[in-house]
């Protein structure tokens, strides 16, 4: 496919180091010397460095996944000096190569915390933040020309905001929570892509912003941003409830953080926490049981090594914690994939984490569970 694509500069040379991560903290986490865990199933950590112009480090922008374009899209966002960006670009998972896209027509202003979906051959955006000034205007893209547009809607729309969650379902988009200033928004709103007409569903579910969230099931599983379990968005039924969970739940004020799903799991890791942290584990919820777990992880001794993470005092390899990044599921390689956030390289890595060897025995492990319950 054709995109609106500007002239790409030279090949940028490799940096030095992974990450930019490095203060007395890490100095004395690094002088631990702990054993790795070895444990019945292991995802692989990853880290490729782009063969191409990539994108200005930056946090919170928006991001599309496109399995049809084998990529994604990302774009606005806000960069470590506090400088806002309007720009947006591909990345191609199979060249490993980034592509800006030309941008023309009723170009808006800079802005993060923007949200977006992908629909036939156009990015729709919502929301965002620039300057003190909250937006709830709807915006096109269109990625073969670059063409900028507004959508006209009618209904009651939702107040501007930003970091909302925002989804694709039955030709409606839905969008829940983000905050105006210190207001965080509870409220369900659909907007029909039919007739382009707002639908306001009430809530009493208390709004959260920035949190992370994943679409499986027909439902929105959003964590975090509050000290009260899992929100679940029923997308056939609108209706928005808080469900408890069992085993080893995630800090439940994280925010900005990295959420997937593939088929019955949901992958959970980084964000912003009252209690920092440089390093993080991998959290998988099982959605049959509603239980959290530890996904065990390795570097994949050759773009990562043991010394790019930490090894805990229980012997489980932690990655360095990033948040605001832009992340997403490969279904066709399995594998989940993430980028840009705080704190980033410059030019910025591509990060991947295997999970195809894995997924296999936590079905298998179910399936002989399933067979001793039914003896």
């Amino acid at each position: 496919m054709h995109f609106a694509i500007q002239g790409r500069p030279s090949i940028l040379p490799k940096p030095a180091q992974y990450s930019t991560i490095s203060d007395q903290q890490v100095t004395i986490l690094k002088s631990q010397r702990n054993t790795q865990l070895k444990s019945g199933f292991t995802g692989y950590w990853s880290a490729k460095f782009p063969e191409s112009i990539t994108p200005t480090p930056r946090k919170d922008a928006f991001c599309v996944n496109v399995p049809e374009l084998d990529g994604f899209f990302i774009g606005y966002g806000i960069t470590e000096n506090k400088g806002l960006c309007d720009d947006v670009w591909f990345y191609n998972l199979k060249t490993n190569k980034w592509n800006r896209l030309n941008l023309t027509g009723d170009v808006v202003s800079p802005r993060t915390g923007t949200k977006a979906v992908f629909i036939a051959n156009n990015i729709i955006l919502f929301g965002g933040f620039c300057n003190n000034e909250y937006y709830s205007d709807l915006h096109r893209i269109d990625i073969t020309t670059g063409v900028v547009s507004r959508i006209e809607t009618t209904g009651e729309e939702p107040c501007p905001r930003c970091h909302c969650v925002m989804t694709l379902f039955d030709k409606s988009i839905v969008i829940w929570g983000g905050n105006t200033e210190n207001v965080c928004h509870g409220d369900l709103y659909k907007l029909s892509l039919e007739t382009f007409e707002w639908t306001k569903v009430t809530s009493n579910v208390p709004g959260r912003t920035g949190v992370p969230y994943c679409v499986s099931r027909n439902k929105i599983f959003a964590y975090g941003g509050n000290k009260t379990g899992l929100i679940v968005i029923d997308l056939e039924n609108d209706t928005v409830e808080v469900r408890d969970t069992i085993g080893c739940n995630p800090d439940m004020t994280v925010m900005s953080g990295n959420m997937v799903s593939t088929d019955k799991f949901v992958f959970l890791f980084g964000g912003q926490k009252i209690e920092k942290e440089v390093y993080d584990l991998v959290y998988c919820l099982d959605l049959d049981k509603m239980w959290w777990f530890i996904f065990f992880l390795s570097p994949d001794g050759t773009t990562t090594s043991p010394e790019d993470g930490y090894i805990d005092k229980l012997g489980l390899f932690n990655i360095p914690n990033a948040y605001g990044c832009n992340y997403l599921y490969n279904e066709k390689e399995r594998e989940i994939v993430y980028c840009l956030g705080y704190p980033s390289s410059d030019p910025p890595n591509v990060h991947t984490i295997s999970i195809s060897e894995a997924l296999g025995f936590l079905h298998m492990r179910d399936d002989m569970l399933d067979i001793l319950r039914h003896k």
